[in-house]
């Protein structure tokens, strides 16, 4: 660790300061290396990040296996139907359609999913924010809606068994309708998923102040003259020795980038969550229910 190796080579090391009292550097960096791990815990708690190198390790190996059959199974689905004039069955067509909205998960879900739970920020820009979330909304449209509509038509083949098949432009029908409304229903998540800096174990520091915070080991923001980044250890024991020395008032924090929802509003986030739950779950499970039963 960057900072206890920092630690043993500065044991007695001043820090001059432009004031008349010179502070201990190694009383700082002491307390840097503490607030390092009070730091790492608060994160722990409060992002959720799995820190543990072999748990990263397996969910990286299983999310790399999940996308590459992934991928490649519903590729070849795919090409197996599209390819074959006698596989081209409304329901293989519908199988089709599923095919599709799960290489879309793969490929837009599955690869940033373990990365940025590990990661603990968003580092993949504004634009895939926005990409990843929308896609993943889609792909559960699109399968939910596309196994209703399976459903449906395996109902009617059952109770009806004489009676004509569904027609091929029709399924084909079913499925643009599909799309469309997926696409419709997930635009509003899609434009108010953002990317916005959160704060993490952020307090009040004045110069009176004889202990630091555990988050000031990455940003030190004084009221006035913006932030003070404080990468490694030496600069975090300047920038906390600055902080004791300044007389003012000092916000400590610790920031990461995150792709999160913003609402405009509290009513609109209800009114979206009920229209999903209705079109997701509630619709789906009515026409189920029937058409298992049966």
């Amino acid at each position: 660790m960057a900072i206890l190796s920092w630690l043993a080579t500065t044991t007695t090391t001043q820090l001059p300061l432009a004031t008349t009292t010179n502070w201990s550097l190694t009383t700082a960096a002491t307390t840097a290396a503490a607030a390092a791990e009070a730091a790492q815990i608060e994160v722990d708690k409060s992002g959720g990040v799995i820190h543990n190198q072999f748990v990263q390790i397996f969910f990286y190996m299983l999310y790399a296996t999940v996308f590459v059959l992934g991928v490649f199974g519903n590729v070849l689905v795919c090409y197996v139907v599209l390819r074959n004039r006698a596989m081209q069955t409304v329901t293989n067509i519908f199988i089709t359609n599923l095919a599709l909205s799960d290489i879309l998960l793969c490929v837009l879900g599955v690869p940033f999913t373990p990365l940025y739970t590990f990661m603990g920020r968003w580092a993949f820009g504004r634009t895939l924010c926005h990409l990843v979330s929308f896609a993943q909304g889609c792909s559960i449209y699109i399968s939910t809606l596309t196994l209703t509509s399976i459903a449906i038509d395996r109902y009617f083949v059952i109770i009806y068994p004489f009676h004509p098949r569904m027609k091929l432009s029709t399924c084909i029908g079913i499925i643009v309708s599909i799309w469309v409304i997926a696409l419709l229903a997930t635009v509003p998540y899609g434009m108010y998923v953002k990317m916005t800096n959160e704060v993490i174990n952020g307090t009040q520091m004045s110069g009176n102040d004889t202990s630091v915070d555990a988050a000031m080991m990455f940003n030190a923001s004084y009221d006035v003259t913006g932030f003070i980044e404080a990468p490694d250890a030496t600069s975090a024991a300047q920038a906390y020795m600055q902080v004791m020395t300044s007389g003012v008032s000092t916000d400590l924090s610790y920031t990461r980038m995150v792709c999160e929802e913003n609402w405009p509003s509290e009513e609109y986030r209800k009114v979206f969550g009920a229209i999903t739950t209705t079109l997701q779950f509630v619709l789906p499970f009515f026409i189920h229910m029937p058409s298992t039963t049966c």
